[in-house]
């Protein structure tokens, strides 16, 4: 192997935490970098920025041209238009796939474990459409990975829940007794690393997770951070379309204003979805994977992150 890899994403929470210990771990790493530069820490541990976009078949070229592995994690979370997240998510993943299999270079898609149900959102579709499109486009070996919900230090998203336990608030979105499994970043960025370090592609999809069987329901998580946070909040949920509903009606006002809206109907039905707990036994098996941390630890250690960060 080159031990050269190029990675898309690396400004953002999870591909720079993929790009760190990619370069830790004595790979050369190549970012894409559009317009969010590299975090200091990344340029200082030697990861090299090639300036473009998802957009810019060129930029993509040279990004993969002589890497042995392409790691492809930048994606939209949110978006102004629909037809955006189809664009960057869908697209730049068609894009991505055709220059890692034109430079030879296997490639692994950080999908999302939404895509396993593509009509809840916009999103979701995207998401579900890039893993097709990289099925398609990977001539060179393909793999794709699932994470579920992300968290660990500087995570933003996390936060927001966070901070409504902090006040004595704990909703659940999708019901007492739905299910969600969690993956610190960090477990994450390390089973990027076994699939590169392995040097082989299986062209499957897999789902991963902190490995805890069955996922967890939300009251246990909320409970889980609101021991870490020394509260005891009151639990709370509202019917599944009154949500969707409230969300719809800001996601129109937020859009007919020219703004990205922050909570949308597609989010709400992903949230209110019963059933986010994952199987990630393959990942396990084929690419000797573990995950390191419990939610326990992992939450503890994000919380003491936001509060010395003054997040918290």
């Amino acid at each position: 192997m080159s031990r050269t890899v190029a990675v898309t994403g690396a400004s953002g929470f999870v591909g720079a935490a993929a790009a760190a210990r990619l370069a830790q771990s004595g790979w050369r790493v190549r970012a894409l970098v559009h317009s969010r530069p590299l975090d200091e820490a990344l340029t200082d541990a030697g990861v090299e920025a090639v300036r473009g976009s998802l957009d810019d078949a060129g930029a993509l070229a040279a990004l993969a041209e002589g890497a042995d592995a392409v790691v492809h994690g930048a994606a939209l979370i949110k978006a102004r238009r629909p037809e955006d997240f189809d664009r960057v998510n869908r697209l730049g993943a068609r894009r991505m796939a055709e220059a890692a299999a034109g430079a030879g270079a296997r490639l692994l898609l950080v999908s999302s474990l939404t895509a396993r149900q593509p009509d809840l959102s916009d999103y979701a579709r995207s998401k579900a459409a890039a893993e097709a499109e990289v099925a398609e486009a990977g001539g060179a070996g393909w793999d794709v990975i699932r994470p579920p919900a992300v968290y660990g230090p500087g995570d933003a998203e996390t936060l927001k829940i966070v901070r409504w336990v902090a006040r004595g608030l704990a909703p659940v979105p999708a019901g007492r007794a739905a299910k969600v499994s969690m993956i610190h970043v960090e477990d994450l960025a390390d089973a990027v690393l076994a699939w590169a370090d392995k040097g082989e592609t299986t062209q499957a999809v897999y789902e991963i997770d902190d490995g805890h069987p069955g996922g967890r329901t939300w009251p246990e998580v909320l409970a889980i951070a609101s021991k870490n946070m020394n509260v005891r909040p009151v639990v709370f949920s509202a019917p599944a379309p009154l949500l969707i509903a409230g969300a719809a009606a800001y996601e129109g006002l937020a859009r007919a204003a020219g703004r990205t809206p922050m909570v949308t109907a597609g989010k709400l039905r992903e949230l209110c979805w019963p059933d986010w707990h994952c199987t990630p036994g393959a990942f396990e098996q084929r690419f000797g994977w573990r995950p390191a941390r419990d939610l326990e630890s992992g939450l503890r250690e994000t919380l003491d992150w936001y509060r010395k960060a003054g997040w918290l």
